[in-house]
């Protein structure tokens, strides 16, 4: 009985690394696909999958994926791509079949930064999106129209004014940091209003810098231990939550001291 648990076991983990090597071909097999076509503007046809959200530097950007994507032949080229919201998909709904024009382009996606090489974290890779989308035809629409639009889903997430997203462009252009307004307009109010917010009254003086509440909640969970950070301002947004992450779970697992708190910040000012 029990070499016949070991062996379904055994054979459960083979198939698991047979089906892993199985996903990795094929996702490598689609990539270079989509290698070829770079830089090209062409017609495509996917099946729209969920929505959801991204974070950036700026707040959480609406996204929603595509699946199945194919060229006019049927070929597949991805199993999926994830695709900025805006006015091109309003009407979209989880299940439809969409046509699309769209060009190919080349991006590097990973873990970048000082503190993912400081902890011997970073990387990254190059990889392949469809940008400026446009020619959008729903050949086919999903049966269960309860489902909601990516208007209903845009409307929930309540999103930035025009004047919010103007105001935000300005005043990043005098501080010589050039942004597409259309990026913008797929923030929220709320990130909309914090980041003005920041802007007028200089929090930050860079938009990955650590913002003030971050700062803050750091210098409380150190105080606690009797240590001081006064290389805070150096850490990014990123770097920062990280920190944030990493200090409550230590003061979850085995408390915070002075030793501790200085092997996290191990490479930064202390």
């Amino acid at each position: 009985m029990i070499c016949s648990i070991e062996h379904t076991s055994n054979r459960r983990q083979v198939l698991g690394f047979i089906g892993t090597i199985q996903l990795f071909i094929q996702t490598n097999t689609m990539k270079k696909r989509l290698q070829r076509l770079n830089g090209q503007r062409l017609t495509f046809t996917a099946t729209v999958g969920r929505f959801s959200f991204f974070d950036t530097t700026w707040g959480r950007r609406p996204t929603l994926v595509l699946e199945n994507l194919r060229d006019t032949g049927g070929t597949l080229l991805a199993d999926h791509v994830w695709m900025k919201m805006g006015a091109w998909c309003t009407s979209f709904r989880e299940g439809d079949r969409v046509r699309f024009d769209a060009r190919v382009a080349q991006y590097t996606k990973g873990y970048k930064g000082r503190r993912a090489e400081e902890t011997g974290e970073a990387w990254h890779q190059v990889d392949y999106k469809l940008t400026h989308p446009s020619k959008v035809k729903i050949t086919r629409r999903t049966s269960d129209m309860k489902k909601p639009t990516v208007y209903d889903f845009l409307k929930k997430a309540d999103l930035g004014t025009p004047a919010q997203v103007q105001y935000v462009s300005e005043l990043l252009n005098k501080r010589g940091q050039a942004v597409d307004i259309e990026d913008l307009r797929g923030y929220t109010k709320r990130d909309l209003t914090s980041l003005i917010s920041h802007l007028l009254n200089e929090e930050v003086f860079e938009l990955d810098s650590i913002t003030a509440k971050q700062r803050a909640f750091i210098e409380v969970l150190v105080e606690e231990a009797g240590v001081t950070l006064p290389g805070l301002d150096e850490y990014t947004k990123h770097e920062a939550s990280i920190l944030i992450d990493n200090l409550l779970k230590l003061k979850k697992k085995e408390g915070l001291n002075a030793e501790t708190i200085g092997e996290l910040v191990k490479g930064k000012p202390f």
